[in-house]
């Protein structure tokens, strides 16, 4: 008997510590993302910070993970590229402070048989120590992670819409 087809569904990760300057970019695009656009139903999105594992239980029953994240990829700080699954993990692309359980939780996902396709939206950082905000160069960046957001939904079938005035984002802060 031929398996039923899974409905696609999404989970949108912005990861990163943003207590270390531009560790923080994954989260602080997400929120630009989530500030002015809004995706289907079928898309979860997650402000992760530095979780690692902790995010393993909210990745089920998810058929696309895209994580935007701070990540080393020897470019320019604040050069933002879309990498593929097979790709961040048989290279030397690595994220930063919490590289270690993101992965891990992703290869658990897969051992437990619940592989969903993976993307990463990688914002290379500049400064990593401790401190407030992200660096200019990375700053300015984040309006072309929020393209790339909306791209790679709208490739996997997620059709996102400009948000109105003063609406509620998923993650339940109100942006004006």
């Amino acid at each position: 008997m031929p398996r039923a087809k899974k409905s696609k569904k999404a989970l949108v990760i912005g990861a990163g510590n943003i207590l270390l300057r531009d560790e923080g970019a994954g989260v602080r695009a997400l929120e630009a993302f989530l500030s002015e656009y809004a995706a289907p139903k079928a898309v979860d999105f997650l402000d992760a910070g530095a979780a690692g594992l902790a995010v393993l239980d909210r990745m089920k029953g998810h058929t696309d993970i895209i994580i935007i994240d701070a990540a080393r990829m020897k470019k320019r700080p604040g050069a933002v590229q879309r990498i593929s699954g097979d790709r961040i993990s048989k290279s030397a692309i690595r994220t930063t402070a919490h590289d270690i359980g993101l992965n891990e939780a992703l290869e658990l996902a897969s051992f437990d048989g619940d592989r969903a396709d993976v993307t990463l939206i990688g914002i290379e950082p500049k400064d990593i120590t401790p401190g407030f905000g992200l660096t200019p160069c990375v700053e300015k960046k984040i309006p072309e992670a929020v393209i790339k957001i909306k791209a790679e939904l709208e490739r996997l079938g997620f059709k996102c819409v400009k948000r109105g005035k003063n609406a509620r984002n998923p993650l339940g802060k109100k942006h004006s």
